[in-house]
């Protein structure tokens, strides 16, 4: 196990369990984020953690070109998906495709050394948070997992 890569979809459970967004714990078994945007948040903590900590950007001696994997899929892939198709056969082929890409982005490894990976999901958490700011307790603790992020990007 120690060789093995953690993938995108390893930070986002982690990032759901803090946010108390898994299926099941919301009526209905909905969750309230979805899975797009939590990656999103997560591929946004790489940037932050980038312009505090730069040396992220190297793997071994080397810089790393970033690349993030798509979360949704593009408008022309999304008319193949509905092609020859209409009504319902058509939302459920585009919605297929959806799942698929987040899927692969989920299963995509993640190239920041684990060190880091904490701190990526705290900066996700914040990010979720801050969608609730006009309600104080989450305010408050978007600020707390920013503050929670920025201590473990300088250690």
């Amino acid at each position: 196990m120690a060789g093995e890569a953690v993938v995108w979809g390893e930070l986002l459970a982690r990032t759901r369990e803090m946010i108390m967004d898994e299926a099941g714990y919301h009526p209905g078994g909905a969750v309230r984020w979805k899975d797009e945007e939590l990656l999103r948040f997560l591929f946004f903590g790489v940037t932050a953690l980038e312009k505090i900590r730069p040396s992220v950007r190297y793997q071994g001696m080397r810089l790393v070109e970033r690349e993030f994997p798509a979360v949704e899929p593009t408008a022309a892939q999304v008319e193949e998906a509905r092609a020859g198709k209409s009504g319902e056969a058509a939302d459920e082929a585009e919605a297929e495709l959806r799942d698929s890409v987040v899927a692969s982005a989920s299963s995509a490894p993640v190239r920041v050394d684990r060190h880091y990976h904490e701190a990526l999901v705290h900066y996700a958490v914040y990010l979720a948070f801050q969608m609730d700011e006009n309600d104080a307790t989450p305010s408050y603790r978007a600020n707390m997992h920013k503050k929670r992020f920025e201590e473990a990007a300088q250690t």
